[in-house]
């Protein structure tokens, strides 16, 4: 009997704990409720590789006293371009290595799924990211609303539990940056320190990074800064990369396609200038100058073009984003050089988007966007409407405020019943 006292006791306390410290269960820090229903109702077969998806906000929960707050999430045949009933999945984010980050409707957690819909790894983190090379970022949040990151494998098992180390970048090229107070090291696959905390992060290589602006791994090097404040690349074992970079070097960025960019100081800006602007440049895993740092504006290498301005101030953009539009300028014109620094799409488009699937979104003054190929032909002709890059031979399109898709020869593919601005 005092046994099940005891119990009954116990019980009724890590309840009472549970509740004031927001739910918190569990090896994840949160309760998972597996009988909510996934995938496709009725036990339907679903092939999420023939979808497309698209996220309604701010859907009204009750039309009755007009509550609003939900997202929707709304699937579409590539095929037929017809809605697909019947799919129950909060859907984000794109596929990676077979898996596809997804969210439960009600408790907000985050899990993954298979082609199917299939849950491969429950629904039991607060946030997480995309897999690569078979390890993915995950993020625990404690009673005080406080996230802490962890790595994962495929199977949802911790390589690295949450709260050894205060940040984490993403796996790439068996490396995973970690930051003790302002310096980062980097883990291997199996989570051991290979490089102690002692580099902190370099602009050009970071900006716009979701992953806390951690360095990563491209092409066999990382973009640091050293013990020294000094730009400059390290090995896969934190020792210095044998690259030579051009006088007078103020930041670097990653390797992409062979080539990075590199910034000096502007020679027009005042001596005394804070905050002096850059010109942009790229160099050779060699350490060669392929394009001399002459540019205002700048993005990385993008299947062996990469956009860059004289006169538009954008600075430099390193984020891979298939919606981001490199920003209007009436001073400005943009064009593309190719892997040898010579411009091969004239100076002549107020903003332009990256190369994907063999074409770049560009906009026409007093036309709209249209798509070029690499010669700088119009494959879809400027009209009035938003689009963002190629991706498996569809683009989002935005026209009237409706999102749409279209192929490649310009035809709409699939029409949402979602509106939204683009802005």
């Amino acid at each position: 009997m005092w046994k099940h006292i005891a119990w009954r006791y116990a019980t009724i306390v890590m309840g009472l704990l549970s509740a004031l410290c927001g739910g918190c269960a569990g090896p994840t820090g949160c309760a998972v409720d597996e009988d909510e229903p996934l995938g496709a109702n009725a036990g339907r077969p679903i092939n999420l590789n023939e979808m497309v998806w698209v996220t309604k906000h701010n859907v009204c929960d009750d039309p009755k006293y007009g509550s609003f707050g939900r997202d929707v999430v709304l699937f579409y045949s590539r095929q037929t371009g017809e809605q697909v009933q019947g799919v129950d999945l909060l859907v984000y984010q794109d596929f990676s290595e077979g898996l596809v980050l997804a969210y439960r409707k009600y408790n907000g957690k985050s899990g993954y799924v298979d082609v199917t819909g299939r849950v491969v790894i429950p629904f039991q983190y607060d946030l997480a990211g995309l897999f690569h090379e078979g390890r993915a970022d995950a993020y625990i949040k404690d009673c005080r609303d406080k996230y802490h990151a962890g790595l994962i494998d495929r199977r949802g098992k911790w390589i690295v539990p949450p709260k050894r180390y205060e940040k984490l970048g993403y796996f790439n090229e068996g490396r995973c940056a970690f930051r003790v107070g302002d310096r980062w090291g980097f883990l291997d696959a199996s989570g051991k320190v290979v490089i102690e905390p002692q580099f902190r992060r370099p602009d050009l290589s970071s900006r716009f990074q979701i992953y806390h602006e951690a360095p990563i791994f491209h092409e066999g090097v990382a973009a640091v800064h050293d013990k020294d404040d000094h730009v400059s690349y390290i090995d896969r074992y934190g020792r210095p990369a044998t690259i030579k970079l051009p006088e007078g070097t103020r930041d670097i960025g990653d390797f992409h396609g062979g080539l990075a960019a590199f910034a000096v100081r502007d020679p027009k800006e005042p001596k005394d200038s804070v905050y002096p602007k850059e010109l942009y440049g790229f160099i050779s895993v060699a350490g060669n100058i392929v394009a001399k740092p002459v540019y205002r504006s700048a993005t990385n290498f993008s299947e062996g073009l990469a956009a860059v301005s004289l006169n538009t101030d954008e600075g430099f953009q390193s984020r891979d984003d298939s919606s981001l539009a490199l920003r209007w300028d009436e001073k400005g014109a943009w064009g593309y050089i190719d892997v040898t620094g010579e411009v091969v799409i004239p100076f002549q488009y107020p903003m332009v988007g990256r190369f994907s699937e063999g074409l770049a979104r560009v906009f026409v003054t007093d036309k709209g966007w249209g798509f070029i190929d690499k010669t700088g032909k119009f494959v879809i002709p400027p009209r009035d409407w938003w689009v963002g890059d190629f991706h498996n031979g569809l683009a989002e399109m935005h026209e009237n405020g409706i999102i749409k898709y279209i192929d490649r020869a310009g035809k709409v593919i699939i029409t949402t019943d979602v509106k939204r601005a683009i802005f």
